[in-house]
């Protein structure tokens, strides 16, 4: 991650790696089996490792795994445009079961809060500075969660 906050080079990192995935499977024919299995075991254990430390948006990540699901899907048996909001449903729902990176992002950095403000790290230290500097710049030392978001993010800058 660049010390500026800026994802560019994360995102381009990622793109590149889904890139090269696809051309080396896109060379063979897998069973509808070993698609799922090259997925779940190769690519999204890649693109899920450095989850903790981004802050990508839905778009981006959506635009991220177009070429990857446009290539995927077919070889799992399923249609290339079939919704995405059933690509990344649980099976008991009628869907295919993928994990959505952006939600995995968000759950993992909660679970990294947690690990750290529970354990003396200097991360700790770090997202501790971070929500009091957040108060400063809001003006404001009630409860995050008694602040309405939509009025009160303006006001600060990304953190």
């Amino acid at each position: 991650m660049a010390p500026l906050g800026s994802v560019e080079g994360e995102i381009s990192k990622l793109q590149s790696v889904i890139d090269t995935w696809v051309q080396k499977l896109s060379s063979g024919k897998l069973s509808c089996q070993d698609m799922w299995i090259a997925l779940n075991s190769t690519i999204f254990r890649t693109l899920s490792y450095p989850l903790p430390v981004l802050n990508l948006t839905r778009q981006q990540w959506e635009s991220l795994l177009k070429p990857l699901l446009k290539f995927a899907l077919p070889s799992l048996g399923v249609c290339h445009h079939y919704p995405r909001s059933l690509v990344f449903a649980p099976e008991g729902v009628f869907g295919i079961g993928l994990p959505h990176l952006y939600t995995c992002q968000e759950i993992a950095c909660l679970k990294d809060m947690v690990l750290h403000t529970t354990n003396n790290t200097t991360t700790r230290a770090l997202y501790r500075s971070s929500l009091e500097l957040l108060h400063i710049e809001l003006g404001s030392f009630l409860p995050l969660s008694m602040m309405p978001y939509d009025k009160w993010a303006i006001l600060t800058t990304s953190s």
